[in-house]
């Protein structure tokens, strides 16, 4: 565990952290690859590596060595819970389980269709055995296909959402409302969607939901529904319990539907605020997706405030994804068009018509958002057009 200086060996430690190489006798080779990862690391390189072993037998000390010579770099720690995955038995539920790992992976490393189609693969093989889990699974496979604009994958996961049968007063049978309610906005029925997903709201303000998944789908169905006071309570809550609980991992996707919320309201630099915090966030972490998604908001708020040079930058950059998603394309699209608006209105029209066409959840804010509060110019009247961007769902209210 140590170099060779001129003809007298001196013993050093490979690492200098506080598990010293007296204390950690017979890891070398453990200690040298966790250093190649660290090393490829600060080159840029991303990896992963599995530590198993029984328990006592010094894995958090090896992994304490190595985050103490980590230096310059953030360190995140987490604790693993039992969930209901644990209590999964059965060939069909390991299969499911191991599909939607899968799905998940599939949304960063190909597409959120792809994630879509493998959570709602996962789920099908688990919906009438573990029909909560398979709820987890089809959840993902909405809000994915949302993201990917795949109305088709949306409407399936919503009907086998409507075969599913939760025991008797199931915590989770407000969220199956909910977003059976949200493939009703999808098709344009808004009478149906509205009560379900407004419940669902309400459930988590009351503290019958609580998971976080759950809160921060009510945050938008709030938004959807036009109830954005209580939308922006309860994502600001949820925000605010994410930085006590220190799991700044799933900030940015808080973050995400919380500036939305700000927009809507007028509060511009809350919402620059959020969108700048996710940013940076994300972007340490390496949410390279989810940095897309933040970056597609923020370009829509610079076209709102009028910052054509930011607008166009930021939209510039989430381009380069529309392949793979075109939501965050539409979305800056959309800002690129209100710009265009302040000059050309032809050309501005043609832009935003053109980043709604395909197979989008919702086509314009007088349809998506039933009930909306009256605008604070009360001469003024919201016409039928083109007021939404493809794939929000409804969410980008025009003022």
């Amino acid at each position: 565990m140590g170099v060779v200086d001129g003809e007298s060996p001196v013993y050093v430690p490979l690492w200098r952290g506080r598990y010293c190489a007296v204390m950690l006798m017979g890891r070398r080779l453990e200690r040298g690859r966790l250093g190649v990862l660290l090393a490829e690391a600060r080159e840029g390189r991303s990896g992963a590596l599995v530590v198993r072993g029984e328990a006592g037998v010094g894995k958090s000390a090896l992994l304490e060595d190595l985050a103490s010579v980590a230096d310059g770099m953030g360190v995140l720690r987490g604790a693993g819970i039992e969930t209901e995955a644990a209590a999964l038995t059965g060939r069909a539920a390991v299969v499911a389980e191991a599909t939607y790992v899968r799905a998940q992976v599939a949304y960063e490393s190909t597409s959120p269709a792809a994630d879509a189609a493998l959570a709602l693969e996962g789920a099908m093989l688990i919906i009438g055995s573990h029909p909560e889990r398979a709820v987890s699974m089809l959840t993902e496979a909405v809000w994915a296909a949302r993201d990917a604009c795949a109305h088709d994958l949306v409407k399936e996961a919503v009907a086998q959402l409507e075969t599913v049968r939760l025991p008797s007063g199931a915590a989770l049978t407000p969220v199956v409302a909910a977003l059976i309610g949200y493939g009703r906005h999808a098709d344009g029925d808004f009478g149906a969607a509205v009560v379900p997903m407004r419940a669902l709201v309400e459930a988590v303000r009351t503290g019958t939901v609580q998971d976080f998944v759950e809160r921060v789908i009510a945050g938008f169905m709030g938004l959807l529904t036009a109830d954005d006071v209580a939308a922006t309570d309860v994502l600001e809550s949820l925000a605010a319990d994410v930085r006590a609980d220190g799991s700044l991992g799933w900030l940015p996707y808080v973050l995400e539907p919380l500036a939305i919320g700000r927009l809507l309201r007028g509060d511009f630099r809350g919402a620059q605020a959020d969108l700048a915090q996710g940013i940076s966030l994300a972007s340490d972490i390496g949410m390279d997706m989810q940095v897309t998604v933040l970056k597609a908001i923020a370009a829509w708020l610079a076209a709102v405030i009028g910052d054509a040079a930011e607008c166009r930058a930021l939209a510039g950059e989430v381009r380069e994804h529309a392949a793979l998603h075109p939501t965050n394309a539409a979305l800056a699209s959309w800002g690129v068009g209100l710009l265009d608006l302040r000059g050309t209105f032809r050309a501005g029209a043609r832009r935003v018509r053109g980043s709604m066409r395909g197979p989008c959840p919702a086509r314009s804010a007088h349809q998506g958002r039933t009930g909306s509060r009256r605008s604070r110019h009360p001469h003024r009247t919201r016409r039928p057009g083109p007021t939404t961007p493809a794939g929000l769902g409804g969410v980008g209210r025009a003022q």
